[in-house]
């Protein structure tokens, strides 16, 4: 499906070229721009969401607090642009390890804080990971200081294609593609929140045993 989206995108964008001087024309084409540029979108996202869901893939040790910290430099300079203040707190002991796949755990956290960047505010918020460490279970917390979610919507968060973004693209997989790799992992995911307060995720994982 993707191939001939991009020969209908390729086309629209040529045509955009040869007619610059036609607004009426010109604003069409870039609508049918946007939408197939969406669908390409969606389908990528079902893409992810179907690899996700398919086969086993090589579960090795994870340091969650090394993975947040490194997530968070990662996008150091969106952070810095939406003046977000981003920070990890870790409490407990034990160390902060699981069993699981490192690029399956990294899109869970990058899409969790670009979820938390895009609900804050344009004048600038704050975002805290805390996790706490026991013998048994890895705790983390990501809590936002966003828009929040209407207590109507968070039962319907993680269901496939459900978004409060639309406009801006959102495909409604995102939080569907992190609740399966949470489940896959053994592990589980909460959501608390309150408009015009912020959004707290909470994950829970079995702690790797020597």
């Amino acid at each position: 499906v993707n191939n001939p989206l991009q020969i209908i995108l390729s086309r629209v964008q040529l045509l955009m070229l040869r007619h610059q001087e036609q607004d009426g024309l010109v604003k069409d084409l870039r609508l049918i721009e946007s939408n197939v540029k969406r669908i390409s979108r969606i389908i990528r996202s079902l893409l992810d969401f179907a690899r996700h869901n398919s086969g086993d893939e090589e579960h090795k040790e994870i340091d969650l607090a090394y993975l947040v910290n490194q997530t968070i430099n990662l996008m150091h300079h969106l952070l810095d642009k939406g003046k977000v203040d981003a920070r990890v707190k870790i409490e407990g002991t034990d160390p902060a390890r699981i069993a699981g796949n490192t690029g399956e755990m990294e899109q869970v956290f990058l899409n969790l804080i670009i979820n938390a960047l895009q609900a804050i505010p344009v004048d600038g918020g704050e975002i805290r990971v805390e996790i706490e460490t026991s013998p048994e279970i890895i705790l983390v917390r990501l809590q936002d200081t966003g828009e929040g979610i209407a207590e109507e919507n968070l039962p319907k968060i993680f269901d496939p294609f459900f978004t409060t973004r639309e406009e801006s693209g959102g495909t409604g997989l995102g939080l569907s593609i992190i609740f399966g790799i949470v489940e896959k992992h053994n592990g589980r995911i909460e959501v608390e929140s309150e408009v015009g307060q912020g959004t707290t995720f909470t994950l829970r994982f079995p702690a790797l045993q020597e």
